[in-house]
């Protein structure tokens, strides 16, 4: 019987492991596959702007008005795979291990950060600047 618990638990660890979408796989989905292999001859820089965008392109916070000086107010997010999704359905897609945020689009500015408050979640998402990506791109 303990064998059985070890084997199924080692099965799930697994499993969980399998489930996770990498940034590559990210990239891909955002680029087409096609896409993607030109870039990564041809462009390289594209791809790592692209990685440094998944990881620090944005934040999903607590809203809090007095710390995000201009905000703008969301009820839906528009999206190049599902459409425009209502904020609630973002944060479900933002909580599962594949979210891919290169799928919403999302106002970006060169020099500054955006703030958008999601509807009435007590959320709010935080769009980093190109600047800021950039700085933390691995060129």
């Amino acid at each position: 019987m303990k064998k059985c618990f070890l084997l199924l638990g080692f099965a799930l660890l697994i499993n969980l492991g399998y489930s996770q979408t990498t940034n590559t796989e990210k990239i891909i989905q955002f680029l087409g596959q096609e896409k993607y292999e030109d870039a990564a001859i041809n462009n390289p820089g594209l791809i790592i702007y692209l990685e440094a965008k998944l990881q620090y392109g944005y934040k999903v916070v607590d809203f809090n008005p007095t710390r995000m000086p201009n905000y703008s107010i969301l009820l839906e997010v528009p999206s190049k795979i599902y459409g425009n999704v209502s904020v609630d359905e973002f944060l479900v897609h933002y909580e599962m291990d594949s979210f891919n945020f290169l799928n919403y689009q999302y106002p970006c500015k060169e020099d500054e950060n955006l703030y958008f408050k999601l509807g009435n979640t007590g959320k709010a998402i935080i769009i980093y600047s190109n600047e800021f990506v950039n700085s933390n791109s691995r060129y």
